[in-house]
């Protein structure tokens, strides 16, 4: 499925490859530089980048509280 999505879209080699290179190097980058990366890909894939924090909202709906 995700494959698909990304063979889709217009950018879907750039995608790819910066998809690549977050595995690579994941043990190197925070938090904070995933997030960009994340907006980048999002440009990437729509040609344009989102409002300042909806992805930190949409990543914190998304991912299941952990802790008290």
């Amino acid at each position: 499925m995700i494959n698909s999505f990304f063979t889709n879209s217009p950018n879907s080699t750039a995608i790819q490859m910066l998809a690549t290179t977050r595995i690579v190097y994941k043990h190197l980058t925070s938090t904070r530089s995933f997030l960009i990366e994340l907006r980048l890909i999002a440009f990437l894939m729509t040609g344009m980048l989102p409002k300042k924090n909806t992805l930190s909202v949409e990543l914190a709906k998304r991912s299941p509280r952990t802790g008290p």
